[in-house]
């Protein structure tokens, strides 16, 4: 009688490590709030910026039950891309980089005016901005910002994205291409 109950009692249990989901669980929250359609979303630690393709910044403080817009400072606009360094965020937008110290509830403009910013990253002290005409960097935390072109086939390729890991730095251009540089 013991040798019948141990394949059913296997083939329960087998069925219900099939049906329960092994990957985390997803709950939707903020839907509907956003206008514009989400482009990006951010995590600083203290609160969740969320960066809209047309209507800018919302911020949540209670991990996304409530937003509010938080365009204080910098135009309501496609924000694509956030970052963080030295307690200041950064955010890449349409008219160019903003610089908030106080967990985006005010912005202020950082550089790159009237410049798509389509990517932000950080490799160090260092911020990286992704965009048209190509990639920028910032040694002085977002106070001035050079061009990188060295070793790019054409100046006026917009980055489309841009990622650093350890000292290497990558980007990927509108035309497929990817580069990396490490000074």
């Amino acid at each position: 009688m013991n040798r019948i109950r141990i394949p059913y009692v296997f083939s329960l249990l087998l069925a219900l490590l099939v049906h329960t989901p092994l990957f985390a669980q997803w709950v939707e929250t903020g839907y509907g709030v956003f206008r514009g359609g989400l482009v990006s979303v951010y995590s600083d630690g203290t609160v969740l910026l969320a960066g809209t393709g047309g209507g800018g910044i919302y911020v949540s403080g209670n991990n996304g039950s409530s937003w509010h817009v938080s365009n204080n400072g910098m135009p309501s606009e496609a924000a694509t891309s956030f970052v963080s360094l030295g307690g200041n965020v950064f955010v890449g937008t349409r008219y160019g980089i903003y610089v908030s110290a106080d967990h985006g509830a005010t912005w202020s403009l950082a550089g790159l005016r009237d410049t798509y910013i389509s990517s932000l990253c950080v490799s160090g002290t260092v911020i990286y901005a992704g965009c048209f005409p190509g990639p920028y960097r910032s040694t002085d935390n977002g106070i001035t910002w050079t061009p990188v072109f060295t070793g790019l086939p054409a100046q006026g390729v917009p980055i489309q994205a841009i990622a650093a890991s350890g000292v290497s730095v990558f980007i990927a251009d509108s035309s497929g291409s990817v580069y990396v540089s490490s000074d």
